[in-house]
């Protein structure tokens, strides 16, 4: 007999390979998870404007699909990372544990995966979860039951030309092709490998499914923040945090990162379509965050300030308090055994996180 908390309900269910069907006992479904996971994507978005009067970027960004999912959803003002690079942030969240205890997973460069390390997409996948992902996670382990894209998991057959979104945008535009025509192929290959993924799923077993786009990471296209998305470098005047300098190239450099949180944010609307077409959006818990602050600008990537180590947080789905905004400081190591906990999957001791549901 083992003991879960699922949307804060306390379940004691006898669980014998695998997870148990709705049909097999009388426990609530375990949900199916939706993962967005942008690169360099700090504390900005639009949702967070009324929260923080002194967010001059949160004010001009427009994030509709983030702020849909706040307002059905729980929003957090204070997460955080205990690293603000991609790797060590990206053992930490994997593992649930704090970046100085995954080796040389934590590590940039020659990067290692230690296999004793326990990782919350591999427990999902051994208790029974069909699991997948598109473009950049850090998957620990070697592959080697890898049928696509030489990666395990990977359903990348539509492609993977969000990861360059400015760059891509700019080439078809030289080509003739309206902005317009150019931006939907973009969205069309996520929805794609979205549909290609769930397609594959057998019928009775639930998903978690991890996306994770680097457009947010540099480099983009100088000017694109304006050309592809109307933001208008001179709107940032004295928007701009008050330790970088308000000049003409940061307001330009900063509109064009703007923009690509903007792409990335469609990216999630047609994401939440796809489920919603499918009559999925509702048995499914979706987490959206970063995985640090901007990069490339004083006191973002790899500098342990607020503006480095601050990230966006929204969680929605079943048994998640729709509207809220939760004040307390949370790291995005709790995300392993608040994941873990909502599937009905043991949390393994050596996690440093908890579980984020008494909040949520």
């Amino acid at each position: 007999m083992q003991r879960f908390v699922i949307g804060g309900v306390l379940i004691l269910a006898t669980v014998v390979g695998g997870l148990p069907s709705a049909a097999e006992a009388d426990t609530p479904p375990a949900p199916n998870i939706l993962f967005l996971f942008a690169d360099d994507w700090g504390r900005q978005a639009s949702a967070y404007a009324a929260l923080d009067a002194a967010d001059g970027l949160s004010r001009i960004v427009q994030t509709p699909n983030f702020d849909r999912l706040a307002a059905e959803g729980t929003l957090f003002r204070s997460a955080f990372v205990n690293a603000p690079s991609c790797t060590p942030c990206r053992s930490s969240l994997l593992s649930g544990q704090h970046f100085w205890k995954t080796g040389r997973g934590a590590i940039l460069q020659g990067a290692r995966w230690d296999e004793s390390i326990p990782s919350w997409p591999l427990l999902l996948a051994d208790a029974g979860y069909h699991i997948g992902k598109s473009l950049k996670v850090w998957t620990p382990g070697t592959p080697t039951d890898a049928p696509i894209g030489g990666q395990r998991f990977a359903y990348e057959r539509a492609g993977t030309r969000f990861n360059r979104f400015s760059q891509q945008i700019d080439e078809q535009l030289a080509l003739g092709k309206e902005l317009e025509v150019a931006r939907e192929e973009l969205l069309a290959e996520v929805q794609q490998n979205f549909e290609q993924f769930l397609d594959a799923r057998p019928d009775d077993r639930p998903f978690c499914y991890w996306f994770g786009p680097t457009n947010t990471h540099r480099t983009w296209v100088a000017g694109s923040g304006e050309q592809h998305w109307g933001i208008d470098p001179d709107r940032l005047r004295g928007s701009l945090p008050p330790f970088l300098p308000d000049v003409d190239v940061i307001r330009e450099d900063m509109a064009d990162y703007l923009g690509e949180i903007q792409a990335f944010d469609a990216g999630i609307g047609r994401l939440l379509a796809v489920l919603e077409r499918r009559g999925e959006l509702e048995q499914t818990l979706v987490v959206v965050s970063g995985d640090h602050g901007p990069p490339g600008f004083l006191r973002g990537k790899c500098n342990l300030y607020d503006f480095g180590t601050a990230v966006p947080l929204v969680i929605r789905g079943p048994g998640v308090a729709r509207g809220e905004v939760a004040d307390p400081l949370v790291s995005l190591i709790d995300l392993a055994p608040t994941l873990l906990e909502a599937a009905g999957v043991p949390v393994p001791d050596v996690m440093d996180g908890k579980s984020l549901w008494p909040l949520l």
